[in-house]
């Protein structure tokens, strides 16, 4: 398994503050930390994150690009996300900044863990050629990736027959997510695409 991961770049899209809290942004370094162990290069494009943050991804030896600070959000639209408040800028201008930025990244995997973002930013954002999984614990929204993450609130990891890995766990236990779980979670990445919309 570490072979197939082995030379992979991830990036991951998320976000931490105040209002959105860490969650998203200990489940994707817990993560990260797991891919970089098995020899994947991750990355991680964040819109807004503290210094702290900031130094917390570079301490465990990930990269971080920041995306442009907000600029005139937009009303909101019936078809929005539950949570489209929680990014600062149109959907569309994120995934326009984002897809530029991979480009140059040039990732073979896009693992994004946002709940403003659905499938009319996943299917923007990706430029041929990399890869997107979206990871979902509310599945408040719909998705255009090639692998949904679905993460939920206690039990035990399973697979779906389309591809979908269902995670549960104890929301004081953030850290311990995926710990010995996680190979359900690489051996989903190794499997060619199960491209959907969901």
């Amino acid at each position: 398994m570490d072979r197939v991961v082995s030379g992979l770049r991830i990036a991951f899209r998320v976000d931490a503050s105040v209002t959105i809290g860490t969650g998203h942004l200990v489940r994707c370094l817990t993560l990260a930390q797991t891919l970089r162990a098995a020899g994947a290069d991750c990355v991680f494009l964040s819109r807004s994150l503290s210094h702290d943050h900031i130094e917390r991804i570079r301490e465990r030896g990930c990269s971080v690009h920041l995306l442009a600070e907000g600029g005139t959000r937009a009303a909101l639209a019936a078809d929005d996300p539950p949570h489209t408040h929680w990014l600062p800028v149109p959907w569309q201008d994120d995934a326009r900044e984002t897809r530029e930025l991979l480009k140059r990244l040039q990732p073979d995997w896009l693992i994004v863990d946002h709940y403003a973002l659905d499938a009319r930013w996943e299917a923007q954002a990706a430029p041929p050629g990399t890869k997107v999984m979206a990871i979902d614990d509310l599945a408040d929204r719909p998705h255009r990736c090639d692998k949904i993450f679905r993460a939920h609130r206690c039990g035990r990891f399973r697979v779906s027959n389309r591809g979908e890995v269902f995670a549960r766990f104890d929301g004081r236990k953030v850290l311990g997510i995926l710990r010995s779980e996680l190979r359900h979670f690489l051996n989903l990445l190794n499997r060619g695409p199960d491209r959907f919309v969901a």
